[in-house]
């Protein structure tokens, strides 16, 4: 009989082991997301707004920063952070969720605040609360704090660390920290349904929040476009 070769086999299990191993620590997932410009729109007040579609969705690249209802009706339960008017081109305005859930409606005519399950078509599309959070950050440090975890906007959503009210403290907090989107979705009588992304990740987080707490808003087309397919 041959001998076997004990020290052959174990270089032979290792070096198969290799090639059967899964990717290496620092390869990344990638999404190819369909990704179209959309046509502007405009609130009551005239303000411009670019869009973006988004696999089967349509998106406001921006976030809303109307003072008046879609019938004209001003908004009583929203703020400015900190006052800085100048800011609100680049950051919008901040919502109760009372305001956002009225009648008179808060986005552009053919829109609407997205319910927590288009939301989470949204992420689940861009890869999962894991990974969505990289492909719907901004760039750069302009609009966050360092360090903008996996920040790459390749979905063009151009989010973007807005803050938020506290009507607790009475404080404006986490401007370039931490961006917060209201749901339309109700979670109790007290709090509602949002997203936020952290300049820490690339996680996207579902949480609740009071609802006379003052968060962003960005309005999504009450049209979806059916012929495209997730990739």
């Amino acid at each position: 009989m041959k001998k076997i070769n004990i020290l052959g086999l174990i270089l032979v299990g290792l070096i198969f082991s290799q090639l059967l191993s899964c990717k290496k620590p620092d390869d990344k997932i990638i999404i190819n997301p369909i990704v179209k410009q959309g046509l502007p729109l405009y609130d009551i007040d005239s303000n411009e707004y670019a869009s973006v579609q988004i696999g089967q969705q349509f998106w406001m690249q921006e976030n809303l920063r109307t003072y008046h209802f879609a019938n004209g009706h001003l908004i009583s339960g929203l703020w400015v952070y900190d006052f800085d008017t100048a800011a609100v081109e680049d950051y919008g305005l901040l919502y109760s969720w009372i305001m956002v859930n009225d009648t008179c409606r808060i986005c552009p005519d053919g829109w609407h605040v997205p319910t927590r399950h288009e939301f989470a078509v949204l992420v689940e599309y861009l890869g999962g609360q894991k990974l969505a959070g990289g492909y719907l950050k901004e760039r750069g440090l302009d609009h966050w704090d360092e360090p903008n975890e996996g920040a790459n906007n390749e979905a063009k959503w151009n989010g973007r660390g807005g803050g938020y009210f506290s009507a607790v403290s009475n404080l404006f907090i986490n401007r370039k920290k931490i961006g917060y989107w209201w749901s339309s979705t109700a979670n109790s009588p007290e709090k509602s349904f949002l997203i936020t992304l952290d300049k820490m990740s690339m996680d996207v987080d579902f949480t609740n929040y009071p609802k006379d707490f003052g968060f962003s808003v960005r309005c999504v087309s009450d049209s979806l476009d059916l012929t495209v397919k997730k990739f």
